[in-house]
């Protein structure tokens, strides 16, 4: 899956932004695939930080299975304004950003368009609709399209699975 998420013109632009260090405070991944969505999440987190593992500066919020909720806002908010511990950035990932209420997407408006220096957001979306209109005009929105069943195929042809 890492390899059709790193082949998408979604990846390629959002790569293109960190190469040139014109990374925008907030975006949001369109991916109507729910099951893989923490996955691509994950690999343009990763390439944001340009490294392969995990850091402190990166913050996944929600668990798996969890919907982004008030409590997980009030910490967004509180952790938004402190320093970056290990990078001069800091990147706070929101897994099914739908899925929260409006009135908790309303709460990280003003956070989401001016946020703290070296703080970026992304946000996934597996239903973008149910995403505010005012929440997406302060993202730049990149949309990975479904993977045909002949890209899925080639991808485990290439790893040496058997279809």
């Amino acid at each position: 899956m890492k390899k059709l998420i790193e082949g998408t013109a979604a990846f390629a632009a959002f790569a293109g932004d960190v190469a040139a260090n014109r990374i925008s405070h907030a975006y949001m991944l369109n991916f109507a695939d729910a099951k893989n969505e923490r996955a691509a999440l994950k690999a343009f987190a990763l390439a944001f930080f340009g490294v392969t593992e995990t850091l402190p500066d990166l913050i996944i919020l929600t668990e798996e299975g969890k919907k982004f909720n008030a409590d997980a806002a009030a910490r967004l908010l509180a952790d938004s304004v402190l320093k970056p511990l290990e990078r001069d950035k800091k990147l706070f990932v929101i897994c099914s950003f739908n899925d929260a209420a409006a009135i908790i997407q309303n709460k990280l408006l003003k956070t989401l368009e001016e946020p703290a220096d070296g703080v970026h957001f992304l946000l996934g979306a597996t239903a973008p609709a149910s995403v505010l209109d005012t929440v997406k005009s302060r993202v730049k929105t990149l949309t990975i399209p479904p993977f045909s069943e002949g890209d899925i195929l080639a991808a485990l042809e290439r790893k040496g699975g058997n279809p």
